[in-house]
């Protein structure tokens, strides 16, 4: 009874340290936002290579793409199927118990040649590597069908799973406003900051930039909320197991 509750008690720890770590790094990628001035489109490419640029403009692009799922038009688009599978297996206990396991089917990102227009001109933007913030257009979930052949085995093997295709995709549509914030490539593009560099962020989001910091402040603090009773449950554990 002592090792389960000390188990759970480094879990707890290891939880607690992960959301800090986590929001020590959203709180670095607000101070990279706040340092980093906004540049126009046109005075990017004046910027020497490996500098942090930040611009906020329109996404044009001469030849959009049809997501994969919506065939809706856009410059960029994440499409990912995940399998929900649903099964029984019997606890130490004897009783049969209900889990669920996801697993990764498919997922497919492509990006079209465009660029971040504003009143100065515009600047070529690289996708490759970037965390992108788009629209979520589709979200659906489908049972999968399945063959005479597995369904014979399941039952033959006493099983009673069931599993589902969960559909998702983000998109970012062309001729929006967005926010850049990334670094100067060698062609005098913006794109993912090279391995070694400071500047550590490369971010192209349909929110502003005071939507950004908001939204990452609001996280910051549900992350601390996270540690603060992932510490308490810790020591509230290690006490129970230091008088057992």
């Amino acid at each position: 009874m002592i090792w389960v509750l000390l188990i759970f008690a480094v879990l707890a720890l290891a939880g607690a340290a992960g959301c800090l770590w986590y929001r020590h790094r959203l709180g670095q990628e607000i101070a990279i936002m706040a340092a980093v001035a906004t540049s126009k489109a046109a005075d990017v490419s004046r910027l020497a290579p490996g500098t942090a640029a930040e611009v906020k403009g329109t996404l044009r692009c001469a030849t959009p793409l049809a997501a994969e799922f919506s065939n809706v038009p856009c410059v960029y688009h994440k499409s990912e199927i995940q399998r929900e599978v649903t099964y029984y297996s019997r606890g130490s206990d004897g009783k049969s118990e209900r889990k669920t396991r996801t697993e990764n089917v498919q997922s497919n990102t492509r990006f079209a040649t465009c660029t971040v227009e504003d009143e100065s001109g515009a600047v070529v933007l690289n996708f490759t590597g970037a965390d992108v913030e788009g629209e979520l257009v589709v979200n659906r979930r489908e049972a999968e069908a399945r063959g005479v052949a597995s369904t014979v085995i399941s039952i033959a093997l006493g099983g009673n799973d069931r599993s589902t295709l969960i559909y998702t995709e983000t998109i970012l549509p062309q001729d929006i406003p967005v926010y850049v914030l990334g670094e100067v490539q060698a062609d005098r593009s913006i794109g993912k900051p090279v391995a070694g560099s400071s500047n550590r962020v490369f971010v192209v989001s349909q929110k502003s930039e005071e939507e950004r910091t908001g939204s990452l402040r609001r996280t910051m603090i549900w992350l601390l909320v996270g540690a603060t009773v992932l510490f308490a449950i810790a020591a509230a554990l290690g006490y129970f197991a230091a008088r057992a």
